[in-house]
Order: structure tokens, then C-alpha cells, then sequence
């Protein structure tokens, strides 16, 4: 199994602690469990990403819940099988040097699919987190930078289809969803610079032809849709009390309604994977 050389390339991460600069309770968190696979000659759907995609063990009033823990049950499990790398509080560049990374390296193989859903985390202020959404595909340190070189060109090198997510957006309390809310960032200091990380993946999706679902642009017209006293039935809470509902993770029930999401705009753009999709994931009203 190959490892990441984090001496090749300037701007690696070279472990994974937390440097406790996180907001919205976007911290980086312990593996729910190591994944381990054999070989298979099946197809897998494999998901890499934050907490808004990986998998939850916690004691929430109302449980996290990343969307990535329902795509199985859109998908027909004769026909594929999904494998949630996802983790929570990892960015495109701290994802890395993760086992999970080593996982998706050793075992992705021709006509498997790569849903990349990372955002969230590349905005924190910290070194082994933070990546620049300004920068174009091929400068070393940018967001796109990272989404091409370890994620996209690992995927076709092996025969893969990417596809690439926007971050589903936070729920704002006054209901403005703007700036943080749907990922576009304020420069902070020279060493931070901000900006617009939607935008880069939507960009970087047409320029190299790849799939693409805007978890961005949905999102936020679901939430603003259903209004504030409704969207909050898609998140999580610590507990009871409104001060305690989550502003950026799911609940099983949201994280349901986002997968369904997914896997129909896949569906809508590549009919091998609209073949894969169960009963259950029909098209919503």
C-alpha cells in the first residue's frame, strides 16, 4: 500500500491532531471505525468527505447523521455497494494522511464511483486544515489543487467516475443565507485568504468535464423553502433546547433527504448510475 509522501509536495499535512481553532462544532473527531475491505469484483460507490458525509456515533439529543450513512438505501445492493471514507472534521488536505484515504487508494478499480463532498473544514484558520479557494487547479496549496491531484486523477487513474459536491450550506438564525452560510469566506490575514468554495468546485467540475451536484445551491433554496421553522427538523440538537440545535449537521431523517438528492442528480447526469438506483429512490415531487 502506497503512503503519502507529504515530502513531495509543500503544503501536506503531516498529522492529524486538532489544533482547537474549529467553529460551529467542526471539530476534528476520532474514526467511528476503521474500514477495512477485501477485493471485490462488484461495484462500489465510494464517499470521502467531512461530518456532513461521514458516519456517527454520538450521544446528540437528536443524533449527526452525514448523508453519506443513507445512499445505501437509495442504491440496490446487488448492484453496487456504497463504502462511507468520509470522517469528521477532515478538509481535501487533512483527509490525507487518514487509513481511510489508504483504503480508497488500495481498493478503487474501473467503474466504481468517487462522490468527493469536502468544503467545510478547508475554511478553518489552521494550517493542517485550510486550503485556498482562489487558487486554480494546478497551484500547489488551493482547494482545487487538492480536489484534482488526490482525488479526481486518483479516480480516473483506476477507471473511476469523480463526482464532485458543493458543502451543503449552515442553517443561519436569522434565516440570511450568506457568506459562511453558503461557504464564502472573509480574508482573515494574509496567511488565510478567503473566498468563494462553492464556486471553485463548480468550476472545477466544468473545466475537467466531472460530475457535479451544487449541495450548495440545493440546499439552501430547501431550507429557504421550508422556512426556519421547518428546516430545523433536518438537523441535529445537543439537546431540547433551541440554543442547542445544530446549525450544520444532519439528522437521519435530513441526511435522508439529502442522499435521495444526490443520488437523482447523479442519476439525471449519468445513466450507468441511474441503472444502480433502487425503488425507493425514485424521482421526488
Amino acid at each position: 500500500m502506497r503512503m503519502v509522501n507529504t515530502s513531495q509536495k509543500p503544503g501536506l499535512p503531516t498529522d492529524s491532531t486538532d489544533s482547537g481553532i474549529a467553529a460551529a462544532n467542526e471539530v476534528v473527531e476520532k474514526l467511528v471505525e476503521d474500514i477495512k475491505l477485501g477485493k471485490s469484483e462488484g461495484r462500489r460507490i465510494f464517499l470521502v468527505g467531512d461530518s456532513t458525509v461521514s458516519p456517527f456515533k454520538d450521544d446528540f439529543y437528536i443524533p449527526r447523521n452525514g448523508w453519506g450513512m443513507k445512499m445505501q438505501d437509495y442504491i440496490e445492493r446487488s448492484k453496487a455497494e456504497v463504502v462511507n471514507l468520509a470522517i469528521s472534521g477532515r478538509s481535501s488536505k487533512s483527509f490525507l494522511i487518514e487509513k481511510n484515504y489508504k483504503v480508497l487508494k488500495e481498493f478503487i478499480k474501473k467503474d466504481d464511483y468517487l462522490i468527493i463532498g469536502f468544503g467545510h473544514n478547508d475554511e478553518k484558520l489552521e494550517e493542517a486544515r485550510y486550503s485556498n479557494p482562489n487558487l486554480l487547479k494546478n497551484e500547489e496549496g488551493g482547494f482545487q489543487n487538492y480536489l484534482y491531484e488526490y482525488y479526481i486523477k486518483l479516480a480516473r487513474s483506476a477507471g473511476a467516475i469523480p463526482v464532485l459536491c458543493t458543502p451543503i450550506v449552515r442553517r443561519p438564525v436569522n434565516g440570511n443565507y450568506s457568506g459562511m452560510y453558503v461557504h464564502v469566506t472573509k480574508t482573515e490575514n494574509v496567511s488565510f485568504p478567503g473566498g468563494d468554495y462553492p464556486r471553485a468546485i463548480r468550476l472545477l467540475a466544468a473545466d475537467e468535464g466531472v460530475l457535479l451536484v451544487d449541495l450548495t445551491k440545493i440546499t439552501k433554496c430547501l431550507y429557504e423553502k421550508l422556512g426556519q421553522s421547518e428546516n430545523k427538523k433536518l438537523l441535529s440538537a445537543k439537546s431540547e433546547k433551541d440554543e442547542d440545535l445544530d446549525m450544520t449537521h444532519l439528522n437521519a431523517y435530513g441526511a435522508s433527504v439529502v442522499a435521495k438528492i444526490v443520488c437523482e442528480k447523479i442519476a439525471e447526469q449519468d445513466s450507468v448510475f441511474a441503472g444502480l438506483l433502487s425503488k425507493s429512490a425514485g424521482k421526488s415531487a
